[in-house]
C-alpha cells in the first residue's frame, strides 16, 4: 500500500489516467502543483521496501535499524504549477491557487484542474510528460508549461467539482460561487451556466445574473450519468439537484439531511451519495426511497463501484475505506498504513 509525504501541500487529490501505455498517478495540491508519477515506479518502490522492512539493517552493536532513511523514494515524472485566472469579481487572491479537484478524460489524455481562484486547467498529459524529459528536473520550463496547458475562467469562486463526460464531450465543474458550468471541451467554451440549489439555467449574456448566484450554497460536488444526458450535483445546504441534460431542466431536487455531499456516484438505476457524516446514502435514480447505511468514516469524499461484484468503496478522513456489498452490508473496513515515501 503505498502513501504519500508531499512538501508542502496539506491536501492532495489525485487520479489514475494513461499516456503511451502507461499507467500514471496524478496528483494536485495546494501547492498547485499538478505531479505525475509513474506507477511502476511506486510499485517497484512499495516492493523495495516491503523487503527491506522484512529484513531490518544491523548498525555495529546488533542493533536493528529501520528508519524512513533508508526506505527508496519515489520522484515525480513531470510537474507544473497552474497559473492563476482572471476573476469576475475583480478579486485576486494574491497567492498561488491550489489545485482542489481533478478529473479525467482517457482518450484525448487529459487532466482537468479545478483550483481555489475559480479557475478550470486543462493539461496535456503527454505534452507535460516531453516537457519534462527535457529537462533537468520534473518541473517544465514555462514554454513547455503554456503548450501544456489550457486554462478556462469563469467561475467567481473556487472550483469543489469536476467531472467528465465522455459520452458528450463535455465537462461539468462546480463552484463556491453556487454555478455549475458546462464546457465542451471539443472548443474548450462554456455552453451552458445552471445554479443548482436555485434550479434555473443562468443566461450567459446576463453576468449579474450569474454573480448573483454566488449568494447561493456551494456546488460541492457532481457527476454526470454514464450517457452524460443527467447531472447530479450535491449543493452545500445538504440538497441534490438531479439535472436534465436534454432538456436543460432540472428533474428533481431533493433536501437529503445535515451531511453535505462531497462524494456522488451514479448507476442506471440507483444514486449514493456520502459525505460529511458517517452514512452512505442510496436512492433510486429519481432521488426516492432513500436508505442509509453506517461507514467508517467520519467524511467521505470519494466513492468507486466494482461493476462486475456490486461492490461499493467509500473513501474518507484519516484513510478508511469502506466496503459495502451492493444492498449495503458492510464487508470491511480497510485503515492503510504508510510505507512508500513520494518526494
Amino acid at each position: 500500500m503505498c502513501s504519500q509525504q508531499l512538501k508542502p501541500p496539506l491536501r492532495v487529490v489525485l487520479c489514475f489516467c494513461q499516456s503511451g501505455g502507461q499507467w500514471l498517478l496524478a496528483t494536485a495540491g495546494d501547492d498547485g502543483y499538478v505531479r505525475l508519477w509513474h506507477e511502476a515506479d511506486i510499485t517497484a518502490a512499495a516492493t523495495t521496501n516491503s523487503e527491506a522492512s522484512a529484513q531490518p539493517a544491523a548498525d555495529a552493536d546488533g542493533m536493528d535499524m529501520n528508519t524512513d532513511s533508508q526506505q527508496q523514494s519515489v520522484v515525480a515524472a513531470a510537474a507544473v504549477q497552474i497559473p492563476h485566472v482572471s476573476n469576475p469579481l475583480g478579486i485576486s487572491e494574491g497567492n498561488q491557487p491550489a489545485a482542489q479537484v481533478l478529473a479525467v478524460n482517457e482518450q484525448h489524455q487529459q487532466l482537468f484542474v479545478g483550483a481555489s481562484d475559480g479557475g478550470v486547467h486543462v493539461v496535456d498529459v503527454p505534452h507535460l510528460l516531453a516537457g519534462a524529459a527535457g529537462a533537468a528536473g520534473p518541473n517544465i520550463p514555462q514554454q513547455s508549461a503554456t503548450a501544456a496547458i489550457r486554462s478556462l475562467s469563469g467561475h467567481a469562486a473556487g472550483v469543489l467539482g469536476l467531472d467528465y463526460s465522455a459520452a458528450t464531450q463535455q465537462l461539468a465543474s462546480g463552484s463556491e460561487d453556487g454555478t455549475v458550468r458546462i464546457w465542451d471541451c471539443t472548443t474548450l467554451q462554456c455552453i451552458n451556466t445552471i445554479s443548482p440549489c436555485n434550479e434555473v439555467v443562468v443566461p450567459q449574456d446576463q453576468p449579474l445574473q450569474q454573480l448573483r448566484c454566488v449568494m447561493s450554497k456551494p456546488v460541492t460536488c457532481l457527476k454526470f450519468d454514464q450517457g452524460g444526458r443527467w447531472l447530479l450535483a450535491g449543493n452545500g445546504n445538504g440538497s441534490l439537484t438531479l439535472w436534465n441534460c436534454t432538456l436543460n431542466a432540472p428533474a428533481k431536487h431533493k433536501g437529503t439531511s445535515k451531511s453535505t455531499p462531497q462524494a456522488l456516484l451514479l448507476t442506471p438505476s440507483t444514486v449514493y451519495m456520502a459525505g460529511t457524516d458517517k452514512r452512505l446514502y442510496r436512492y433510486t435514480f429519481l432521488l426516492e426511497d432513500a436508505k442509509t447505511f453506517q461507514i467508517g468514516a467520519e467524511s467521505a469524499y470519494g466513492m468507486a463501484l466494482d461493476a462486475e461484484t456490486g461492490m461499493l468503496a467509500v473513501c474518507g478522513s484519516k484513510g478508511c475505506i469502506d466496503l459495502l456489498s451492493p444492498i449495503g452490508a458492510t464487508l470491511g473496513v480497510i485503515r492503510p498504513p504508510s510505507s512508500v515515501l513520494i518526494n
